[in-house]
């Protein structure tokens, strides 16, 4: 009589191990699975991300281009050779109305934090913040590379005026009838 009441016993924990057993290669099998599917979703949206960013880089080149192209710039590169050997040529009243053009090209972008002008010395005759004129930044990565004839996006730079983390876009500066 006893082996009757423990047999089943021992049948109903084999079932329960059997099935445990199976519940846990089942969940593990399922997790790897969700696991495997997520490191695919992650990949396909940082390569979409990737693909983003590579296209807001290359319309803010673009819009660099066509700033250095605009007609106000122009005339600021055309004022700027005119007064270059006068005393206060980086702050020339003539250069204002190219400051209040790049303050208010600024303020229209949210995402442009200063706009400026560089001399082929690398000093500031143009800009948006006006503490930033005559300030020497020959030795950037990004004027360098736009005396190279080069529109480039720099290397993460301490803006020299405000003393925050920067990226700057920059392009070379043509007048329409002179190189560099």
């Amino acid at each position: 009589m006893l082996i009757k009441y423990k047999l089943p016993l021992i049948i109903v924990v084999l079932i329960t191990v059997a099935l445990s057993i199976l519940s846990l290669i089942s969940y593990l099998y399922i997790s790897n699975q969700l696991v495997e599917k997520s490191k695919a979703e992650v990949q396909r949206v940082m390569k979409m991300e990737a693909q983003y960013l590579d296209a807001y880089v290359a319309s803010r080149k673009l819009e660099a281009i066509y700033l250095s192209q605009s007609r106000e710039v122009q005339q600021a590169v055309r004022t700027f050779d005119e007064v270059k050997g006068e005393a206060n040529a980086y702050t020339h009243p003539r250069l204002a109305e190219i400051n209040d053009f790049l303050a208010k090209f600024k303020s229209s972008k949210w995402y442009i934090r200063d706009a400026f002008l560089l001399d082929s010395q690398g000093v500031a005759y143009g800009s948006s913040e006006v503490k930033a004129l005559g300030l020497n930044l020959s030795d950037r990565d990004y004027f360098i590379s736009a005396m190279a004839g080069k529109t480039q996006l720099s290397n993460m730079h301490v803006d020299r005026v405000k003393q925050q983390k920067v990226v700057f876009v920059s392009t070379p500066l043509y007048a329409r009838d002179m190189r560099q």
